[in-house]
């Protein structure tokens, strides 16, 4: 067994839960398939965690990778959830052709009322579903985002204090500016608690240093000497010691615990990770999380990412300044609400392509079973002794038949609608692709 993912926290995250054999980046499995260093076969089973965030690219070569070699691919996943950075879509289109299982219960969350939120939210009512966070004090609403931001790091630093075994994580789904002053805050609480090292080391372009006893993310992969395995993107660790101002040893955490070193003259790609980006924080678990949102990014799937990471409580924090109101909450309320409300999901543009070719589908289903040479003409076959009327739905049909008939002929690829010179096509690919 196989486990991949885009990101290589993800990957690591589901080979060590999952137990697989092995265990890397959807990049990594597809080039070392390439150049033989992964043997796909008969017996092989891929499972791709958060196959949601896969671009098309990516998703379409593993599909045609795993099918060529007959292996089984296991797509585990929420669409849900965030779409790709890239061009993307085409998960939620082949759940709706290909076998597939639903979970249909909540059980991160220890209360019910939030589960009931959560699918609030991912439904698209997000209206009932803050009225239930404001009723249980987990709404607040500030004049400005600043306040807001403020506020936040003032509950979180409240929060790990009263729970110190548990996790607590700031999101925003804002810019890395602003996840920066986040971050440059919540260091602070914790340096005025004496809880940092004295030593700093500096981190290029960022507006902070870090100490001994910080929180961090790394952002990029990090190789290590030796033929060792890299440190993969989004990785969590602490920064044990400071050797001088660009030398410090990171303990990480996860999957792959280790000790690295670190010189930020040569690597900067590391960031404090008292709050993280709603992007880093899919796939993430933790006791409680407290949410910035309501800014031009929010949208469904960037607010239920947010709202769904934690499992004892959730904190949504909100302005007035971002959401266009002044004065009364419900109008700001109502605001947020719409916001998360809009849904900005991808669809694979194959999906539009099979509707349409449905629609004509039925469209031609409900004309009385009209002859060739016949039109439509409100809903009764009418004589058209030249063929079909081109303003007619038939004719579309027939024209759009007619040319997928006339393509040259290609090699199989069933996720971008071309078609094959003979042989046994898969039956899910037909349905997904729309062919009869």
């Amino acid at each position: 067994m196989i486990g991949t993912a885009i990101a290589g926290a993800s990957a690591e995250r589901l080979g060590a839960d999952a137990k697989t054999d092995q265990s890397m980046t959807t990049n990594e499995l597809l080039s070392r398939e390439n150049s033989s260093m992964v043997n796909l076969e008969k017996n092989t089973v891929v499972v791709m965690d958060e196959a949601a965030m896969a671009d098309t690219n990516r998703l379409s070569k593993l599909v045609e990778r795993t099918a060529e070699k007959e292996s089984k691919l296991v797509l585990a996943g929420d669409s849900a959830q965030l779409s790709p950075i890239g061009a993307g879509g085409l998960f939620d289109h082949v759940t709706d052709c290909a076998p597939n299982a639903k979970l249909t219960e909540v059980h991160r969350a220890e209360n019910q009322w939030e589960r009931e939120a959560w699918a609030q939210v991912r439904e698209g009512n997000a209206t009932a579903a803050l009225a239930a966070y404001q009723a249980h004090d987990r709404l607040h609403i500030t004049d400005t985002r600043q306040q807001a931001a403020e506020q936040m790091v003032a509950d979180w630093n409240e929060q790990r204090l009263e729970q110190p075994e548990g996790r607590t994580v700031m999101l925003t789904d804002n810019t890395n500016q602003e996840l920066d002053r986040l971050n440059k805050h919540a260091q602070e609480y914790r340096d005025l608690a004496g809880e940092l090292g004295n030593d700093r080391a500096n981190l290029p372009d960022a507006p902070y240093q870090l100490a001994a006893g910080d929180h961090v993310i790394f952002t990029k992969p990090l190789h290590q000497p030796g033929g060792q395995a890299r440190v993969e993107n989004g990785t969590l660790g602490t920064v044990k010691d400071i050797q001088d101002q660009n030398k410090l040893t990171i303990d990480t955490h996860g999957a792959k615990e280790r000790e690295v070193n670190v010189d930020t003259g040569e690597f900067k790609d590391l960031r404090l990770g008292y709050a993280q980006h709603v992007y880093k924080a899919q796939g993430l678990t933790t006791n409680t999380a407290l949410a910035l949102i309501g800014g031009w990014q929010t949208d469904r799937e960037r607010a239920y990412v947010a709202l769904t990471r934690a499992r004892e409580q959730t904190n949504i924090y909100a302005s007035r300044d971002n959401l266009g109101t002044q004065g009364m909450d419900p109008e700001a309320i109502q605001r947020l609400a719409e916001k998360i409300e809009q849904s900005n999901a991808q669809q694979a543009s194959i999906t539009h392509q099979t509707t349409a070719i449905r629609s004509l589908d039925q469209a031609a289903e409900s004309t009385h079973a009209l002859q060739p040479g016949q039109t439509i003409e409100d809903g009764v076959g009418a004589a058209a002794p030249n063929g079909p009327d081109p303003s007619s739905e038939l004719y579309d049909r027939e024209t759009a038949e007619s040319s997928r008939e006339q393509q040259p002929e290609r090699d199989a690829n069933p996720l971008t609608h071309e078609h094959t010179d003979g042989g046994d096509h898969d039956q899910a690919h037909d349905v997904c692709l729309g062919i009869e």
